[in-house]
């Protein structure tokens, strides 16, 4: 029996939460946003970030690739091509062509057409996501009967691509980067839902060895890329490929600690998964132009980064429900998101 998309509730509310909880550890541990104000970085910040990361988008995508398979294969949707990329273009692109170039003539110095071009194809915040997440899902449509049937020889073209990512990255062609680099994430999201009771008899009591074995390479991550100055072809090599055994590893963790709770026993937590879970997509969209906007805050800056970390998170994430909600009352808001209609 196929598991019910009910029994990925917390998983999911899991998913976006980590995603954002990673972008409030951002102005304490990289220089990566366009903020005025400046922020100490802190190096125990540094390794939560990193520790965060290995879990954050790897699942995020691992659970894109399971709902894209249950709407497949349980719910039989998308039945032509046609209908299928108007919903992915009026989900993901109409959002991407409207807030990216918002957000970039907000948040960055753009001083020319080639400058926004940089930017929109290079570095557009966090709405990258949406373009890779696009063309993952045009590439599994097409080939959903090979990756489904073939699924040794999907594992190895995938396997493949995700080698050839550095290449992409090293020429800036950040899109095709990006697809490659997480591919392999939503291709396993999409066999746990197609074998999950084959999967879970090999990994439901394994959860121990699957932290540990996270916690030793997470080590090795870190005494590699973090304290070891030596640019040695090992260091480049494992600083490129360890994300996707750790995040593999980091995945079956959640998956198993999580994956078959469909609800909890406090009745005020069931609403806080509900209504993070139904609006995580927005959550998405909308939480990292609110943060920007809270670490420039000068009362914000001079509040120790303990009270300031946890504040930020859940003033981007109750907002980001907040506007969503206003938001998809109106069709012009519904289109701006990319809400269902």
């Amino acid at each position: 029996m196929k598991k019910n998309i009910d029994n990925f509730n917390i998983l999911r509310c899991i998913g976006i939460s980590l995603v954002v909880l990673r972008h409030t550890l951002v102005p304490f541990v990289s220089d990566a946003w366009p903020l005025e104000t400046i922020y100490n970085h802190n190096q125990y910040l540094v390794i939560f970030g990193k520790y965060v990361s290995s879990f954050s988008m790897p699942l995020f995508v691992f659970i894109s690739g399971f709902i894209f398979s249950y709407l497949r294969i349980n719910l039989n949707k998308y039945k032509t091509t046609k209908i299928f990329i108007q919903k992915k273009i009026k989900r993901l692109i109409v959002p991407f062509v409207i807030l990216a170039p918002i957000y970039i003539l907000v948040f960055y110095k753009v001083e020319s057409i080639s400058d926004f071009l940089f930017y929109l194809q290079y570095s557009p915040g966090h709405f990258w996501f949406l373009i890779m997440l696009f063309i993952i899902f045009i590439i599994f449509y097409q080939f959903e009967d090979f990756f489904k049937n073939k699924i040794k020889l999907g594992i190895i073209v995938t396997l493949s691509l995700f080698i050839l990512y550095p290449i992409f990255a090293y020429f800036k062609v950040m899109p095709i980067a990006n697809t490659f680099k997480y591919l392999p994430f939503f291709y396993m999201g999409y066999l746990f839902y197609y074998h999950d009771i084959m999967i879970e008899k090999h990994i439901l009591n394994k959860k121990k060895i699957l932290l540990f074995a996270h916690l030793i390479l997470f080590s090795a991550s870190l005494y590699f890329l973090q304290f070891n100055s030596n640019e040695s072809i090992f260091n480049k090599i494992f600083g490129f490929y360890h994300i996707l055994p750790l995040g593999i590893l980091a995945t079956l963790i959640l998956y198993t600690c999580f994956a078959n709770i469909q609800k909890l026993n406090n009745a005020i937590m069931n609403n806080i998964v509900l209504n993070i879970n139904q609006n995580s997509y927005y959550i998405y969209i909308i939480h990292q132009p609110l943060l920007i906007v809270y670490y420039n805050s000068e009362l914000i800056s001079n509040s120790p980064y303990l009270l300031i970390i946890p504040l930020g998170f859940l003033i981007s994430v109750i907002v980001s429900i907040l506007i969503s909600k206003i938001l998809n009352r109106f069709l012009l808001g519904r289109m701006l998101i990319g809400a269902t209609s």
